[in-house]
């Protein structure tokens, strides 16, 4: 999972196994906007 940060910004990233995908639960309420931050 690649996710695009802004500089200086700190985010903690707790990785839980759901299924076979990894979510970051610290940031899951940004669902739509990580999924626009994702790169393939």
């Amino acid at each position: 999972m690649l996710a695009k940060l802004k500089e200086g910004q700190n985010v903690k990233f707790d990785f839980v196994q759901e299924g076979d995908d990894y979510v970051a639960t610290e940031v899951k309420y940004q669902r739509g906007m990580q999924a626009n931050s994702l790169e393939p």
